[in-house]
């Protein structure tokens, strides 16, 4: 992140669906460390991100099964 923000970008593309989170994620620490570094300030920067994909937390769920208990963990009985 820092170097890409070094080199003049100043656009960010990422979604919850990207490496199963974890594209966010990396996106938020490389953010923040610049940021806290002042090697950028907020409003110089633009995030976009995109929704209406079942994101996964860190990997996928190795069977149909876990892939269930999933959404039902994550998403139904949180009432998400």
């Amino acid at each position: 992140m820092a170097q890409c923000l070094d080199l003049g970008c100043n656009v960010i593309d990422t979604a919850a669906n990207y490496r199963c989170q974890r594209s966010e994620r990396s996106v938020e620490e490389g953010l923040r460390d610049a940021f806290d570094q002042g090697k950028a300030r907020r409003e110089e920067v633009v995030v976009t991100t995109k929704s209406g994909f079942i994101p996964f937390d860190g990997a996928r769920p190795k069977s149909q099964d876990d892939f269930i208990g999933y959404i039902v963990n994550t998403f139904l009985k949180p009432g998400v």
